[in-house]
Formats: structure tokens, C-alpha cells, sequence
């Protein structure tokens, strides 16, 4: 679930597309996860953060960029990345 979303200062496109790619995010996550996120347009570009909080744990990346883009997939990757480490280790204890 994603429970909070705060894009400041980005166009319908760019939100749209940011929703669904937090919501495929999501997909990965633990099944009882709910995820946070904040975009914003500060002076020298854009800062954001994405939280994925779970019973598993927390999921965190929090970072700047010039471009709103490359923020944007550089949060949804690390977040991602933290993701597939803890299905790796969940599985790897599984079987």
C-alpha cells in the first residue's frame, strides 16, 4: 500500500509514471509493506526519498540530483536493490 506520496513541483507525466513505477516497487515488497515517498524541487535541483517499512524490516534511500528523473530511478533502484537482498536471504533460509 502506498501510503503517502509527495511530489512537489513535477508535471502530470512525470507523477503518473513515478506512481507506477513505486507501485511496481511495491509488487517486490514484503506483502505487508506500505511504502512512503517525497519528491521535491529545491534550488539546486531535487531531493527525494522513498520508505518501504514492513514487518521484514525498513527499506530506505533517501538522495539529490540535478535531474528529477534520474533521482527518481536512482531512489526506485536502491530501494530495489535493498529488496532483492532480503528475498535472496528469505529464500536462501527456505530451501
Amino acid at each position: 500500500m502506498i501510503s503517502q506520496l509527495n511530489i512537489e513541483g513535477m508535471n502530470n507525466d512525470f507523477k503518473t509514471l513515478y506512481r507506477e513505477k513505486l507501485a511496481h516497487l511495491l509488487d517486490k515488497a514484503p506483502s505487508d509493506a506500505s511504502l512512503t515517498s517525497s519528491f521535491s524541487k529545491i534550488k539546486k535541483g531535487y531531493e527525494g526519498a522513498i520508505e518501504v517499512i514492513s514487518s521484514q524490516g525498513k527499506f530506505i534511500a533517501e538522495s539529490f540530483h540535478k535531474n528529477p528523473n534520474d533521482l527518481a530511478f536512482h531512489l526506485i533502484d536502491q530501494v530495489y536493490q535493498q529488496i532483492l537482498s532480503w528475498r535472496s536471504k528469505r529464500y536462501s533460509l527456505i530451501g
